[in-house]
């Protein structure tokens, strides 16, 4: 507490002396003026138009040591009046996901292209070591060495030499250069000299998170309503600043912190106060002795605010911080353990704290905290001035957790490239037919079921045009289809099972084991799909006079999978699967290829190239295909959303051209039992895993995916919101203990 004995006494004046204070009154008002506050306060301000570049300058200096139990691999330092996004990391803010980007995204949101990007200016990257860039970076390994020109001029190579880079770069000598070794040549060479680094995320560089917001070309200007994770822009939680002053005790307060909660009385046993407790009172916003009257929207959400008070974090220091960086030495010279009490009205990015009172105005700071893997120190490293408050404006207080965004509310990232560059597509227009990606054509079609089912489930005996037959297996292929019978016909003693069945005779699931396997269920369904989807192209669509294209194409592929190839055209015979009709059913499947993030018009789908080049490092691929997914919804799931977990981690395998997990997709059990027997190994040192890693709970009762190095943010199905997109810590925040960690080995 020793920066608030020195601080106290001024603050008392309205005046603070030492530089370590928090808003010192030349920094804040020059912060004040960037951001033309008027003299009414603000209610909220707009993080549409704010940055991390334009948030100021930290108030105080510091630094934070190196230390290897705690996971700080290296020393930084700064000093008062450094910018803050020179500061602040990208692993500092978890919250903003920001290693989710490429640069491709950030040069749309802010201005730039490619080849406006000096490869000097991008350090991540050219330290690489090379056989770690050629990984991340995908297929820059199967280009000739001669077309990469950095990577040629490194290693002298002529531009006709035809070995491929990685032939080159795998070379005993080459395992610890980088492009760094260029030296000033590297200014002669931009971003699009390599082939396809621009559209690379981020977190598939090895040290991203160790990286300022500053180091990566254009991220601290992005605005922070657009970062993948975004601060919320408004909330409908606001008061109004009745009064402010000091007293010895202040019972009803809306401070603290997340780890303690926000109603912590001041003082407090488990607080430290400097001398009386200051605070400002609140009075609701549509309080009648107030003048302000609520919107609406704010009425319906306010809590009873009146009576309680907003303390200042220079009276009071409250516990914080989790994991080995919880007792960090705190550079604001607070305690070990303990930061500023206040709110997170802007989600936890940062925490707002008020500072001190000057006459009729309070002032404010955002004060920051530092996190590497899933430990983070308290919001007590460094922080810049924020909004001043006269009295009786608004100030917004928020909710009192930090539950993340709603996923429907999240913005829309700029799509990545829709096809890497690649010298060899290989089968990619095999696999994308039409304009169509197979694969989530599939999992669309799938997905019209209401119910998962298991391979050995036997479904509903059905007769279309004289044929009979049962709906069959994972995926409740009707026997009575051409597809099917061809494939069941093929192993001895196949015809005469399809013969007994369709006299109407229901099978045993031993029999479904021998006859149609799992693997030969999704063979059929793969050759189906494709097949099906030639076929369609070759009719004419009676809506549009054309052929199939685009969404009815989807649709009619659908309705053909679903009826046999004679279907009529939207018919409206009702199938026996959820009583749709073929109509219908050929809409869902459209709805769902939609909701899964599937395109129209591709001619080289990312998710086909990437299973041809990139399945030697899945997780570098499961990364990068969950960067351009970003939160997706799973309601069109089997699950509706809600049981969806295992569904929606096969889903993003899918895209990423990997095969499904388990003998029951939907199942976290048979997926883990996968992994255990063949198809992927336990990463026993979290400090080994890698973006892409998928985390399963104890006793399978959750499954997500790793986002970065050390697995510190994990990602999964949030069954409430029915979205892939709950990030949490690898032990899900705490709700799920004795995670294990894997990997894809065997795509």
């Amino acid at each position: 507490m020793q920066w608030l004995k020195k601080c106290f006494p001024a603050i008392v004046l309205g005046v603070c002396l030492n530089l370590a204070c928090w808003g010192t009154p030349a920094l804040a008002q020059t912060f004040d003026q960037e951001f033309n506050l008027n003299d009414q306060g603000l209610t909220s301000i707009d993080f549409s138009q704010i940055s991390f570049s334009n948030l100021g300058k930290v108030t105080a200096g510091g630094k934070i040591t190196s230390d290897a139990v705690s996971g700080l691999t290296a020393s930084r330092q700064w000093k008062a009046g450094d910018a803050l996004s020179s500061v602040l990391r990208l692993g500092d803010v978890p919250s903003l996901g920001a290693g989710q980007f490429s640069l491709e995204q950030i040069g749309r949101i802010v201005g730039f292209a490619p080849e406006q990007v000096q490869l000097s200016q991008f350090k991540l990257l050219t330290s690489q070591p090379l056989p770690q860039l050629i990984e991340s970076i995908p297929y820059l390994k199967n280009f000739p060495v001669g077309e990469v020109a950095p990577i040629a001029a490194l290693v002298n190579a002529e531009s006709s030499d035809p070995r491929t880079v990685a032939t080159v770069v795998n070379q005993p000598n080459m395992a610890k250069r980088s492009l760094a070794d260029l030296g000033d040549r590297l200014k002669t060479f931009n971003l699009s000299d390599l082939p396809n680094a621009d559209a690379t995320p981020l977190l598939s560089l090895r040290g991203w998170q160790q990286q300022s917001f500053a180091d990566i070309p254009g991220l601290s200007q992005v605005p922070l309503t657009q970062m993948p994770q975004p601060v919320p822009n408004d909330s409908p939680i606001v008061a109004q600043i009745k009064s402010m002053g000091t007293s010895s005790v202040i019972s009803r307060t809306v401070t603290g912190s997340s780890q303690i909660g926000f109603h912590l009385s001041c003082p407090d046993r488990n607080s430290i106060v400097s001398q009386s407790c200051m605070g400002v009172a609140l009075a609701d916003s549509g309080d009648p002795h107030t003048d302000q009257k609520p919107s609406r929207r704010q009425a319906q959400n306010q809590p009873r605010l009146s009576g309680k008070q907003w303390v200042l974090g220079s009276s009071q220091s409250v516990p914080g911080g989790n994991g080995a960086l919880q007792f960090l030495p705190s550079s604001l010279g607070l305690d070990p353990g303990y930061e500023p009490t206040g709110r997170h009205p802007f989600g936890a990015a940062f925490k707002q704290v008020l500072t001190r009172i000057d006459g009729q105005t309070v002032s404010s700071a955002l004060v920051f905290r530092t996190c590497v893997r899933e430990s983070c120190s308290p919001y007590n490293q460094f922080a810049v001035p924020f909004l001043r408050y006269p009295m009786g404006s608004l100030i917004v207080v928020g909710a009192d957790s930090e539950t993340p965004v709603d996923s429907a509310n999240l913005p829309v990232l700029p799509q990545t490239t829709t096809s890497y560059e690649n010298v060899n597509p290989g089968r990619c227009m095999g696999e994308s037919v039409g304009g169509i990606s197979v694969s989530t054509l599939m999992s669309a079609i799938v997905a019209v079921d209401s119910d998962p089912f298991k391979p050995t489930s036997i479904g509903l005996f059905v007769c279309r045009d004289g044929q009979c037959g049962r709906f069959l297996g994972q995926y409740q292929l009707p026997s009575n289809t051409e597809a099917v019978q061809s494939a069941i016909a093929s192993k001895p003693g196949g015809k005469d099972w399809l013969q007994a069945i369709a006299s109407g005779r229901k099978p045993k699931p031993a029999e479904l084991l021998q006859f149609f396997p799992p693997e030969l269920q999704t063979q059929v369904l793969t050759d189906n799909t494709q097949s099906l989807l030639k076929l369609a192209q070759t009719q004419s669509d009676p809506q549009a006079g054309t052929t199939w294209q685009d969404n009815r194409l989807i649709e009619r592929v659908a309705q053909l999978s679903a009826g046999g190839t004679a279907t009529a055209i939207d018919s409206n015979t009702v199938i026996g699967i959820n009583g749709l009709t073929l109509q219908q059913y050929g809409q869902q499947a459209r709805l769902n290829y939609e909701a899964q993030g599937g395109g129209v018009g591709l001619k080289c789908s990312v998710d086909d190239l990437r299973a041809q080049s990139m399945a030697q490092v899945p997780a570098a691929q499961i990364a990068a295909t969950l960067s351009r997914l970003g939160k997706f919804t799973t309601a069109s799931s089997p699950g509706k959303g809600k049981e969806s977990a295992a569904w929606a981690i096969n889903q993003v395998l899918s895209q990423a051209g990997i095969r499904p997990l388990g003998e029951h997709p939907n199942y976290i059990p048979s997926i883990e039992s996968a992994l255990r027997n063949g198809r992927g190994a336990t990463v026993d040192d979290p400090d080994q895993a890698e973006a892409g890693d998928l985390v399963i709970a104890a006793s399978g009762r959750h499954i997500g995916i790793c986002l970065d190095e050390g697995c510190q943010t994990v990602r999964s199905n949030n069954g409430t919101l029915k979205s892939f997109g709950w990030d949490s810590s690898r032990d899900f925040d705490g709700k799920l203990n004795g995670s294990t960690i894997y990997r894809i080995t065997q795509p």
